[in-house]
């Protein structure tokens, strides 16, 4: 289930600055997608790294498999775009 702009509720929850991992959590869970792209070729993870305030999601996401090398529309992966805003731990994994 993806809205009009490609997003699905993992994207969604990745995005809501509430969120605290539960809900991104409960999706992954039951079998959502860390790889499926919006329609600005984003997957989940680029909405984590795009957060500058939000990051705890991320080991969960890239342990379920995401990939943190895929680019998006405009070459950006989502490993550059963490770097970029100081988020070190992913370069790490």
């Amino acid at each position: 289930m993806q809205n009009i702009n490609g997003d699905t509720p993992l994207h969604m929850a990745c995005k809501d600055i509430r969120g605290d991992g539960e809900m991104m959590q409960y999706l992954v869970e039951r079998g959502a997608d860390v790889n499926i792209i919006n329609n600005k070729s984003e997957t989940p993870l680029f909405c984590l790294c795009n957060c500058t305030y939000k990051d705890e999601g991320m080991p969960l996401l890239v342990e379920s498999g995401a990939d943190i090398n895929i680019a998006n529309n405009k070459g950006e992966t989502p490993l550059l775009i963490s770097c970029k805003y100081g988020k070190e731990d992913l370069s790490k994994k």
